[in-house]
C-alpha cells in the first residue's frame, strides 16, 4: 500500500537500502544544450587529450595538460570591448528525486588574456524552472578569469548550491554558462556536474 520495496533477509522482511544517488557529469556539447546571445566571436567545440596529442603542451595550444582528456566548448572575439555568449542546459528531474548532494555542483574552465591586452571569464548561474516560472538559485559561480595554467573548478556553494533552492521531483534545473572575452583572449568550459538522491 505505500508503494515501496522491502527486501527479505536473515531476519525476515526489512527496508532495503537507500535509493542510489544519481552522479551526473555532462561532457560538451552538453545534451539538451542551446547556444544564445548577442556577442560578436566564434563559438567551437573541441576535445583536448594528452595521450592523443591534440591541444596538448606537445601539439598545438596547451589546452590539457599532462594525462588529461577533455571535450570543450571555446568561446573568442577579436572585438576590442568584453563580448558574451550564454551556453543554456536544462535537465529534468526524475519523480524520485529527493534533493540535491551539497556542494558537488561544478563547472569547468579555462581562461587566458591572449597576446593583445584582452580579458576573458567564464561563469554560471543555476536556475529552478516550475510550473510557475524560473527563479534564480542564488547569484553567479565564478570558475575562471585571466590566465589560468590549469583547469579550474567553480564549485556553487551558499544559496548558489541547489541543494539549498527547493527543487522538486519533476522541475528542472537551468544551468546559465556565460564566456566572455575581448581582443582574442580565449575562454574554454569542460564538464558540468552535480549529484542528487532519490527517494
Amino acid at each position: 500500500t505505500l508503494g515501496k520495496l522491502q527486501c527479505y533477509e536473515a531476519d525476515g522482511w526489512g527496508a532495503c537500502g537507500s535509493s542510489p544517488d544519481n552522479i551526473i557529469t555532462i561532457s560538451p556539447e552538453y545534451t539538451n544544450a542551446v547556444l544564445h546571445g548577442t556577442g560578436v566571436g566564434t563559438m567551437t567545440s573541441d576535445i583536448c587529450s594528452d595521450a592523443l596529442n591534440i591541444n596538448d603542451p606537445t601539439n598545438g595550444p596547451a589546452i590539457c595538460g599532462t594525462n588529461e582528456t577533455y571535450n570543450f566548448y571555446k568561446w573568442t572575439s577579436p572585438q576590442s570591448t568584453p563580448q558574451t555568449y550564454s551556453i543554456y542546459v536544462t535537465y529534468q528531474l526524475p519523480t524520485t528525486f529527493k534533493s540535491f548532494n551539497s556542494g558537488q555542483t561544478s563547472l569547468m574552465g579555462k581562461t587566458d588574456n591572449g597576446s593583445n591586452g584582452g580579458s576573458a571569464s567564464v561563469q554560471y548561474q543555476i536556475y529552478r524552472n516550475t510550473a510557475s516560472g524560473l527563479t534564480a538559485c542564488g547569484t553567479a559561480v565564478p570558475v575562471s578569469s585571466g590566465t589560468q595554467a590549469t583547469w579550474q573548478v567553480g564549485i556553487a556553494s551558499g544559496a548558489a548550491d541547489p541543494s539549498t533552492c527547493n527543487f522538486l521531483p519533476g522541475n528542472s534545473i537551468v544551468f546559465k554558462i556565460d564566456v566572455t572575452t575581448s581582443k582574442n583572449a580565449n575562454a574554454y568550459v569542460g564538464n558540468l556536474n552535480f549529484a542528487f538522491g532519490n527517494k
